[in-house]
Order: C-alpha cells, then structure tokens, then sequence
C-alpha cells in the first residue's frame, strides 16, 4: 500500500512537471491543417479581461477540420449563444493539459447525435456537456470539429487554448509546433510616468508621456534630458510584440522586468492565467488611456488592489520608484516575448527639490478599496463591497432631472474611466413609477450617445436594484416593449416541403431577450439563437 502510494506521488509530480515543459508541446500537432498564422496572442489586452488564448486565422473560411492536437478524450462539449459559442474539451491525460477549440461551425456526426439529443432531452439550445473518459476517445489527427464564428466571434477563426486539466487554468503556449516561428524582438513606443500621491514629473501632477526611438540595438527617448521627478513614480511602458511575416502588433508582453541603479525592482512573467482572475488586466493597465484613448500602457508597478496570483515575480515597493536625491539614476526596461526575442529601453531620473502637492478636501466622497462602503443620498444608494475597486477613490455623484421615459432622476455616478472589479449594487428612487410597472422596471445606463443599457433590476422598497460593473449615468425606466419576432421564410398555409430550415429574426430593444422556444405541431423543436444576427433557426 505505501508503495502504490509513492508511486501515485511521483506519477503525480511526473505529469505536473510535464505539463509545465517544453516537451509536452513538442509532442502536439497543429489543430488545423494550415500553416500556423495568428490574429490573437496569449495575455493580449483587451476591454475587462486577458485574451486567454490564441487565435489561428482560417482565411476568412467557416467549415474547416479542426483536430485533436494529440492523443486523448472529449472531455466537454459546450454550446452558448455568446462567449465561445460552440467548443469542445479534449484532455491529454499524458501531459496534463486539456486542449480548447472554440467558435465551431459544427462538430463531426456521432458528436453532433449526441448533442442534439441532449438539447431535446434538456428542451434547450444552450447546453453545457461534462463527459466521463472513455466516452469519445479521439487520436492525433482526428477532426473534432469544423471552424466557425460561433458566439462572440467577431470573424471567422479557432480559438485555441492550452489548459492545466486539474485546474482549468490556461497556459501560455510555448514555442513549439502550435506556433509559428518567431524571431523579431519586441517594439517600444512609449514611456509613461505617472506623479503618485502628490508627486511631479518635471513639475507636472499630471502623468508625462515620452517618446522612444531605436538607437544601437537599445531604445532611448527621443530628447536625451535627464527626467526630473518628485516624490512617489510609477513607470508605464507601451510596448508590441510581432511575428515572422506578419505586419500585425500584439499587445501581450511576455515577460518585462525593470531595474533602477542595477537593481531588479520589477518583473512580472505571464505563464498561466486563472479563468476568475482575468479581469484584474483593468488594473494592470492604464483603463482610462486604453478606454478613452485606445492605447495599451501596462502599469509596471501595482494597484492596492490588484490580487492576481502567478504574474508577478518581483515587486520590490510594489514597483513604484521613490528617488530622492538629485543624483542621475539609471532605469532599464527590458521586454521579452514568449520565443525568447528581448528589447531594452533606457532613460534616466533624478530627483529634484519640490513640495509635494497633497490634496486636501477633495470633492467627493471618500470610498475606501479594502472596506465594504455604503453611500446613501437622497434617491440613491451605492453599495461598494471590499475589494469592488483597485484603488481608493473620492466618489463623485451628480444628478439631473428626469427626462421623457424616465421614472427617476439621473444620477451621475463617478467616471466610466474608473475601473471597477466585482459587482457594485446600486439603488434607485423611482417616485414616478406607476405600481402597474413595478414588474417592469429596470436600471438602465445612459451611454455617451444617449443610448439606453439595460442593467435589469427588481423593484424593492421604493427602489429600483440592480448590479452595475461599470460606472456612468443611470436612471430608472420600465421596460414595456415586447420583443419582436419576425418570420422571414414561413407564412401561414406556406408550403414547407422545399425548405431546409425555418427562420425568424428576433429583437429586443432594451433588456434583451432572456428565453425562447420554439414548437412545431405543438411539440418542442431545437431553434438555434443567434444574437448577432438576431437570427432563430431551425434546420
């Protein structure tokens, strides 16, 4: 018995440090039978959250095999409207890993029977599949499934992904026969300096961008002068990675580190990503260029609450510089991708002889990121839980008066271009709303355009409730309109004989559609939803 238990340890610890290692990927094959080419990188920035995997182009090309990278079982099958649309799960108990293929158009046949009758078993086009081993082994080589756009897809491609099997946390691919050859170094485009708690950047309060160019295998700033700063720095990079033969940039950044005088103060390393903390990218990058600007600076220091584990390496001050003397500081940024290509920024810092500018009496409402807050004011209440932020905020609300539609004031709740982590629950007075509406009522966001964004809400107390992930202009209004349905190839006492499917547009002009279902001589028939297209098929 002791025996059998060692040896089920050193399997164990075999197989974890396998899956962690070059040679598991070396044994992989490509998922589709096309030269590897990429519209996506692992860890690209994008709005709330990492890519969490790669994209491989397919041509603009919907239907084409897509194979199992290797030995193994289908593992999950899932179908969703949004998101991944349809994916297959594929473990690789060899290696530890579980392989993801995304976005299909269809799977092959005998898995196609058996989703189909699980929909009907279930009455429902969303299906999520969990599969014992030995169900559908497949081999290397074998077509699980077809390409598609299938769900949030924006365009025809795979998305693909490389999971620990135990966790469910998704790698970053390494060089291996999955990618293509890489052997460009990464480019600077920027420098970032951003003034904390009442510093200055050559005597600005506000964050200094700078210019690199490339000179003698290193980037330096375009203008040579020594960078003079006050009190607490933060350092912002913007920095793009490419391809053999590719004119695309992306956005993810491997491994960068960041010294001062010599001294490692910074190093952050993306390998794996955990599914429930990709939306800590807001914090680790600057949301507000990126939201309203569009640019791509990841912050080389750390947000207070900024938890994410398995990124950083070294954080020494949480990366922030403090110099305080008018000596000339050296500072080397090196960036480094996945294939091991590595480009180096220097500048220089002093420090210079300033009074800190500490604000004092900031309008606004002190909300703190580590406490649970509670703000409550005439015809709104906030509910900010501990850890709903990155940073603590002076929280601003301003409010007008209602406009046609509306059952309640409009209130001004803070900056879009804060960031908000989890979940913050907001409440609001809808005096005007008749009781027969109660039902029907709903937060709704107010975008730049004046378009209303439906949060849903219940009604509670005198209130309308809902939870908000963003902040903005909200208001309360009741949601009266019923969806559309609209028949586009069916008509009453219309011959269907020659028809492969039937087809209805479907819409909703503010809370969405939340169900539907679909009957045929009054028994239930699969219809497959499409938001994109506003489209209900059934084939």
């Amino acid at each position: 018995m002791k025996t059998f238990f060692l040896f089920l340890l050193v399997l164990s610890s075999l197989i974890k440090g396998y899956s962690q290692s070059g040679q598991a990927y070396s044994i992989y094959r490509l998922p589709l039978n096309l030269p590897a080419e990429l519209s996506s990188m692992y860890g690209e920035i994008r709005l709330n959250h990492f890519h969490y995997g790669i994209d491989y182009r397919t041509g603009s090309r919907e239907g084409l095999p897509v194979t199992a990278i290797a030995d193994g079982y289908v593992s999950r099958i899932k179908i969703d409207e949004m998101g991944y649309g349809r994916v297959i799960y594929v473990d690789h108990p060899a290696t530890g890993h579980t392989s993801v293929y995304a976005h299909l158009s269809a799977f092959p046949p005998v898995l196609s029977r058996y989703v189909l009758n699980k929909q009907y078993e279930k009455q429902s086009f969303v299906i999520d599949l969990f599969l014992e081993p030995g169900m559908f082994p497949v081999r290397k080589g074998d077509t699980i499934g077809f390409s598609g756009n299938s769900g949030g897809s924006t365009g025809p491609h795979l998305h693909f992904e490389i999971r620990d099997r135990k966790t469910q946390d998704s790698y970053n691919i390494l060089p291996s026969p999955l990618l293509p050859e890489d052997t460009r170094q990464p480019v600077f485009t920027s420098l970032y300096l951003y003034p904390c708690e009442g510093g200055k950047i050559n005597g600005n309060t506000t964050p200094v961008a700078y210019r690199v160019i490339a000179r003698d295998s290193l980037y330096v700033l375009d203008k040579k002068d020594t960078i003079k700063v006050c009190g607490k720095t933060g350092i912002g990079i913007s920095a793009f990675d490419y391809l053999n033969n590719s004119t695309r940039h992306f956005s993810s950044l491997y491994r960068v580190k960041l010294w001062a005088d010599n001294k490692l103060v910074y190093h952050h390393q993306l390998d794996r990503l955990a599914f429930n903390e990709v939306r800590y990218i807001n914090s680790i990058i600057d949301y507000d260029a990126y939201l309203n600007r569009g640019l791509k600076i990841y912050r080389l220091y750390r947000l207070p609450g900024n938890h994410i584990s398995s990124f950083y390496r070294v954080l020494e001050n949480d990366g922030y510089l403090t110099i305080a003397d008018e000596k000339v500081h050296k500072i080397e940024c090196e960036v480094e991708d996945i294939a091991g290509n590595r480009s180096k920024l220097i500048f220089y810092l002093s420090g210079s002889p300033c009074q800190q500018v500490i604000p004092e009496n900031q309008a606004g409402i002190p909300v703190a990121w580590n406490e649970d807050n509670v703000i409550t004011l005439p015809g709104i209440k906030i509910n900010i839980p501990k850890n709903a932020l990155y940073e603590n905020l002076s929280l601003l609300i301003d409010t007008f008066p209602r406009t046609e539609g509306l059952y309640s004031k409009i209130f001004s709740v803070h900056t879009p271009a804060v960031p908000i982590h989890t979940s913050i629950i907001l409440s609001i007075a809808a005096p005007f709303l008749p009781d027969s509406l109660q039902s029907k009522a709903c937060v709704i966001e107010i975008g730049k355009k004046g378009e209303m964004i439906s949060w849903n809400g219940k009604w509670e107390a005198g209130m309308v409730q809902a939870r908000i992930r963003n902040f903005g202009k909200f208001a309360v209004t009741a949601d009266t309109t019923p969806p559309s349905i609209v028949p586009v190839n069916i008509s009453p006492k219309a011959v269907m004989s020659h028809q492969h499917f039937i087809l209805f547009r479907i819409k909703d002009t503010l809370s969405g559609i939340q169900s539907y279902n679909g009957y045929i001589d009054g028994k239930w028939a699969l219809f497959e939803y499409d938001p994109k297209k506003n489209a209900l098929t059934h084939y």
